[in-house]
């Protein structure tokens, strides 16, 4: 069976978002720019596809289809 789909998760600073095993987030600057949104930071430490994104204050959490849940602190590496 083949296993789809993308997730989005918004807040007002950022957009987090999913291609496959890479956990992308996406800046949401407060002044209006041409590009209204920058690339603020991936992570690619799955090695499957990302199935779930949860958000807790300043942490992110994800969830994958390599068994293993990754935590990431938003603002800092």
């Amino acid at each position: 069976m083949k296993k789809d789909g993308n997730y989005i998760l918004a807040t007002e600073d950022f957009i987090f978002t999913n291609d496959n095993n890479e956990l992308e987030i996406w800046h949401n600057p407060k002044e209006y720019k041409m590009n209204m949104f920058e690339l603020y930071r991936r992570n690619s430490e799955h090695t499957e596809r990302i199935t779930s994104i949860l958000l807790y204050k300043d942490m992110v959490l994800t969830g994958s289809d390599d068994f293993t849940i990754r935590l990431f602190d938003i603002k800092n590496n």
